[in-house]
């Protein structure tokens, strides 16, 4: 067994009408930004072993209703991660297959999707016109994950609310605003399903939800900050200043760029072991979109530190 463990994944739009190229990938770019904030959720099963990191591939695109075939990829540290993880969630959750599916995945990304995005759209102060009615159902889809999470997902209701609570809800409103794009048409819009494995079929959002999320927010914020998070990824310290927190930290993340960038430091974190050398480190990076769309990089958030070894 590899350190990787791949899920397939389908998400169908209920729709019989031609679609926009860019509608479909803003959709598929959607939903694998979603995908990370299973992470919380999937490591609560197993704190140590859990997954590092996740990607989203495209399998096919299916005609008729737009159905895309997806594969989840969970990284993990090491193969045995990847055994004792398994075996800690089929402890937990009864669920015999784990090599071959991930049950969990659909409730947890219905979370994500009911939950990030219209508690986020709501904090952003973006849902004003929007029939409450369908803000309701939105919430109420959410609150009912949370409150069978124990039958659902296997981690008692006070977790995941916890576990929620904590989750970047602003950028699940983001991520959720360009997935339902090919199912929005305003009042007529459809409504999107999860199909696993096994042809079982998650309703993940109703058309009153659908309908209940812009698509436009992206266009709204072109300029503010937006942020992405790595997890034990390549971190190379330049320069550091032991007497200042606040500038003369520089670094350079291979995996996005070889420009030094800004290094900024949680309150309370240590410093004193750090200094010029090549760490794996869970970082998160603030960027920008230029007029090109492309990401221009402006500084590391540190949030931890796995390894070490002396700089080049």
């Amino acid at each position: 067994m590899s350190n990787i463990l791949e899920y397939p994944l389908t998400i169908r739009y209920n729709i019989n009408r031609p679609l926009c190229v860019e509608d479909v990938i803003a959709s598929l770019d959607g939903l694998s930004k979603l995908l990370p904030s299973t992470l919380p959720f999937l490591r609560a099963y197993d704190k140590k072993h859990g997954p590092t990191r996740v990607a989203c591939y495209v399998s096919s695109i299916k005609q008729g209703s737009l159905c895309d075939e997806l594969l989840a990829c969970f990284f993990f540290d090491s193969p045995e991660d990847a055994r004792a993880w398994m075996q800690k969630v089929k402890e937990k959750t009864g669920i015999s297959e784990i090599e071959r599916r991930l049950p969990m995945l659909h409730p947890i990304l219905k979370l994500a999707l009911c939950g990030g995005a219209i508690w986020g759209l709501n904090a952003l102060g973006l849902l004003g016109g929007t029939d409450a009615s369908r803000k309701i159902t939105l919430e109420a889809g959410a609150q009912a994950i949370i409150a069978d999470g124990n039958v659902t997902i296997g981690l008692p209701p006070e977790e995941l609310k916890r576990l929620f609570e904590q989750s970047q809800k602003r950028k699940n409103a983001y991520a959720a605003s360009t997935l339902v794009r090919p199912s929005w048409t305003g009042d007529a819009s459809c409504p999107i399903d999860l199909i696993g494995a096994g042809n079982e079929v998650t309703r993940l959002l109703e058309a009153a939800e659908v309908a209940a999320i812009p698509t436009t927010l992206h266009e709204k914020d072109d300029q503010t900050p937006l942020t992405q998070e790595l997890e034990n990824t390549e971190l190379k310290i330049r320069a550091c200043d032991m007497d200042k927190i606040d500038k003369g930290w520089f670094a350079i993340v291979p995996a996005v760029s070889d420009r030094r960038l800004p290094i900024r430091f949680p309150n309370g974190f240590d410093r004193s072991n750090l200094g010029p050398a090549v760490y794996r480190a869970d970082i998160t990076l603030d960027y920008v979109r230029n007029a090109g769309g492309d990401r221009v990089y402006k500084q590391i958030t540190l949030r931890a530190i796995r390894s070490s070894e002396p700089a080049d």
